[in-house]
């Protein structure tokens, strides 16, 4: 009697390994940088902020592997010496079934398709231009590291894959 029941729990953990190892959850997205002058190392000049100098612009990037069942895609510019994941700003749009889209560069209006979920935390960056989701790098110390964070949504809300892109330092 011991023994079967053994077995049985035997079997149940082994078939839940199975199916957490078959599960989209946890998947990753592949996000890769377009404009080769964003280069993960140094932030370039178009893409620092317009209140340090620069143009202020976001970069081209291109997010694949996106899982058939998503129906979001959450990106999340972040600061990672700042400590607040979105704290440069978040966007989103919706892909419905796309495995693979490209988010063009933008600066003072979201691209078609997209729109705002996370206003950025430099309130005296926005008297400058540009937009409410999106300041590019503007570190007085310009020794941040910068990076976006992007998450696949389900329609109930799941987070299906994710990934992420170092922007580069500034």
């Amino acid at each position: 009697m011991h023994r079967i029941k053994s077995l049985r729990f035997l079997f149940v953990f082994l078939a839940l390994v199975f199916l957490a190892g078959n599960s989209n959850a946890g998947d990753t997205l592949v996000v890769e940088h377009i404009d080769k002058s964003w280069n993960s190392k140094k932030v370039p000049k178009k893409g620092v902020c317009l209140r340090r100098g620069g143009d202020g612009f976001s970069p081209e990037i291109q997010i694949s592997k996106i899982p058939e069942s998503a129906t979001l895609l959450k990106l999340m510019f972040t600061d990672m010496n700042f400590g607040k994941e979105g704290g440069h700003g978040g966007i989103q749009t919706t892909v419905n079934g796309k495995t693979e889209i490209i988010v063009p560069s933008f600066r003072d209006k979201l691209p078609a398709g997209f729109k705002g979920i996370k206003k950025h935390h430099c309130k005296p960056c926005r008297s400058v231009g540009g937009n409410d989701y999106y300041n590019g790098p503007c570190s007085p110390q310009r020794k941040h590291t910068y990076k976006v964070f992007v998450y696949a949504i389900s329609k109930t809300g799941e987070t299906l894959a994710k990934g992420n892109l170092t922007l580069g330092k500034y």
